[in-house]
């Protein structure tokens, strides 16, 4: 069975990233806010539309429980693409979760398209339990203080919880050491990239300034001893460091759930609107249509080519390994010769 060739490049960078959205309308004398969160929707709204035309173009069908329930499939996967979906709980309510479009062919050629979801990341971490400025956080009551406090601040924003994790941290004198657990942080979980992005340019200049108060007080030899989550202000003073907030999307699943291209597996539907990939096989070669091209323009010397005034005369590629030469005769007049 033939293929259909497809690639990452879908006219224009615009698209690569595809999110969806209900349709929204503006309000006459609605706030310039809700008046870019309306665009936003809408702007969603249509690459999703946009997305879901090429992927049917291209013969591209969706495997999901909806359709198939929780039948197994086997599948290569030749490209990923994060988007958003609409998701519904156990209570019957729906919301937007981050999801990675997986698109695949199966070992009779026919294409097919599967979304693992996965909410997106990042951790904040305290300052060392050695640092006078602040309570020990291995404290309980010092996480749960710090966990209450960043629910009720962000979840209006997209938090969906908050996990108390140990991590290696390089930084740490004694991280070699057998008994090092790794240092405390706090792992804030969201369900889309985008309030992941809200709540980081909220976080980070309150992390900043908390690191700029410790470098000055540790040169400066005058550490501000007392408590200092006294009152409701203070509560994230003892937050010195953001990481892991700018791993792009498509690499966190991939790192995460240890998904690679050009590889098989057998891919699950799964009741929570994902999918489960098992039995994952790198060694073995699929057989792909792949084509490849290449442009030659014109251009001033020593310049960029400009669109404005510059033209295309010559046009290669390959399909399957077989060549093709494309020339204008108004730039190359004689014929080329085989190659």
């Amino acid at each position: 069975m033939s293929r259909k060739v497809f690639g990452q490049n879908r006219g224009g960078g615009s698209n690569y990233q595809r999110q969806m959205g209900t349709r929204a309308v503006l309000v006459p004398g609605s706030s310039e806010a809700d008046a870019e969160a309306a665009r936003r929707t809408e702007y969603k709204r249509r690459k999703q539309l946009e997305g879901e035309a090429l992927d049917e173009k291209f013969q591209f069908q969706v495997w999901d429980y909806k359709t198939q329930g929780a039948t197994p499939r086997r599948g290569w996967v030749l490209n990923m693409i994060p988007t958003t979906v609409q998701v519904t709980d156990d209570s019957s309510i729906s919301c937007e979760k981050s999801a990675l479009d997986l698109y695949c062919f199966d070992p009779d050629g026919c294409n097919f398209k599967a979304t693992v979801v996965y909410s997106p990341y990042f951790y904040v971490m305290p300052a060392p339990s050695n640092n006078i400025l602040y309570d020990d956080p291995h404290n309980a009551n010092y996480r749960n203080t710090i966990i209450s406090h960043l629910q009720r601040k962000y979840e209006p924003m997209g938090l969906q919880h908050v996990e108390v994790m140990y991590r290696q941290d390089l930084d740490m004198i004694n991280h070699l050491a057998p008994t090092c657990k790794g240092r405390l942080m706090f792992k804030l979980v969201f369900f889309t990239v985008q309030q992941l992005m809200d709540v980081r340019r909220d976080i980070q200049p309150i992390i900043e300034k908390n690191k700029a108060r410790i470098d000055t007080a540790v040169h400066t030899f005058q550490p501000q001893h007392g408590n200092t989550t006294s009152s409701p202000g203070d509560i994230l003073s003892s937050l010195v460091d953001i990481r892991e907030y700018d791993v792009s999307y498509v690499n966190r699943v991939c790192i995460d759930l240890n998904v690679r291209a050009g590889t098989w597996y057998t891919i699950t539907p799964t009741p929570d609107h994902s999918i489960t990939l098992t039995d994952s096989n790198n060694t073995k070669r699929a057989e792909p249509s792949v084509l490849a091209f290449d442009l030659e323009c014109t251009k001033a010397p020593l310049k960029f080519p400009d669109a404005a005034v510059d033209e295309i005369f010559m046009i290669s590629y390959m399909v399957n390994g077989k060549g093709f030469l494309i020339i204008s005769r108004s730039v190359v007049s004689e014929d080329i010769d085989d190659f």
